[in-house]
């Protein structure tokens, strides 16, 4: 994609900011406001058309506002709100310890709660999917996984690491996987480690059967989460919460001992 000082409407592209599996990110400028533009490989149109069709109908704080379909020197896309900021991975540890992060990650559930609410799922909750902003907060973004609650589905799709144990079975996503991965992330921030690691076979295995060291078991102060964490992590979805409001609320609690 040789995309740089291109223009399309009042934008120019000025820089990439961001790549993906099947994508990639620029900024983008009308010489005011910046940007975020998201395009495709002309093949993958319907990952664009995808996106749009769930992000346009949101809006909340802590989730990435998607603003139009564009299309740049042939690539089909989306324009974005731009959001500066670090991605979760990539947050440096905080010297008030644990609290910045749970704060953070307590953004995640609403914007989690909130897509729920509306019967969407994002399907790839991962670190990476989540920028850090001094304004915002924890951004959610990178819907083109979502789907709609009980949409059809083949395969895996997802991020090893940090998928249920039904999407590694190849089953469709649902609130409860959302949260699954969302404990995934809660257990790194408090360990400084995923709970599986390995092989693609033997993470998926792992998450299908493994047990995964309770927090406390790296360290005792760690013990109130370790409820959270085992019953976000538990095997069927059905053992999990059901609600992002309910996790909320069994963190507070968690906070507060």
């Amino acid at each position: 994609m040789r995309l740089i000082g291109l223009r399309f409407g009042p934008f120019q592209v000025l820089r990439q900011i961001a790549r993906g599996a099947l994508s990639r990110v620029f900024l983008v400028s009308d010489g005011k406001v910046a940007k975020a533009a998201k395009l495709f490989p002309l093949e993958h149109r319907r990952r664009a058309e995808q996106e749009l069709a769930i992000g346009l109908g949101l809006s909340h704080p802590h989730i990435n506002a998607v603003e139009a379909p564009i299309e740049i020197g042939g690539y089909p896309g989306i324009l974005m709100n731009y959001v500066a900021g670090r991605r979760l991975g990539e947050w440096p540890s905080q010297p008030d310890g644990l609290q910045p992060f749970l704060d953070r990650w307590s953004e995640l559930l609403d914007a989690l709660g909130y897509l729920h609410t509306l019967g969407i799922v994002h399907s790839d909750v991962k670190p990476e999917n989540i920028l850090i902003s001094r304004k915002q907060g924890a951004v959610l973004i990178d819907f083109d996984l979502a789907l709609r609650v009980q949409a059809p589905r083949q395969g895996f799709a997802g991020t090893v690491a940090f998928a249920s144990p039904e999407q590694a079975r190849g089953e469709p996503a649902a609130p409860a996987s959302d949260l699954y991965a969302a404990g995934i992330i809660l257990y790194r921030g408090l360990t400084g480690q995923v709970p599986f690691s390995g092989s693609v076979r033997e993470v998926f295995r792992a998450h299908g059967a493994a047990t995964p060291t309770l927090p406390s078991q790296f360290d005792s102060r760690l013990a109130p989460y370790d409820a959270l964490v085992t019953r976000l992590l538990a095997k069927q979805p059905e053992d999990r919460y059901q609600h992002a409001a309910e996790v909320l609320a069994a963190l507070a609690t968690a906070r507060s001992s």
